[in-house]
């Protein structure tokens, strides 16, 4: 994928923290020799519906 003409990698992964279930976008973008993180995170059950607010972030992000 890229972002902001940067190649990225995206994951997602599901993991429990204090006994609730949450959800987790991670992408990694590769710039000038760095490695950028960009996270979207909710509990498991709001995930999905969140997901496109995370995609529109991920989408709108740019480097300065």
């Amino acid at each position: 994928m890229k972002v902001d003409g940067y190649d990225g990698r995206k994951f997602f992964f599901n993991t429990t923290v204090a006994g609730l279930p949450f959800r987790y976008l991670i992408i990694y973008v590769f710039r000038d020799g760095y490695i950028y993180h960009l996270q979207g995170c909710a509990l498991g059950d709001d995930f999905n519906a969140l997901l496109p607010e995370f995609e529109a972030f991920i989408n709108s992000f740019r480097f300065q």
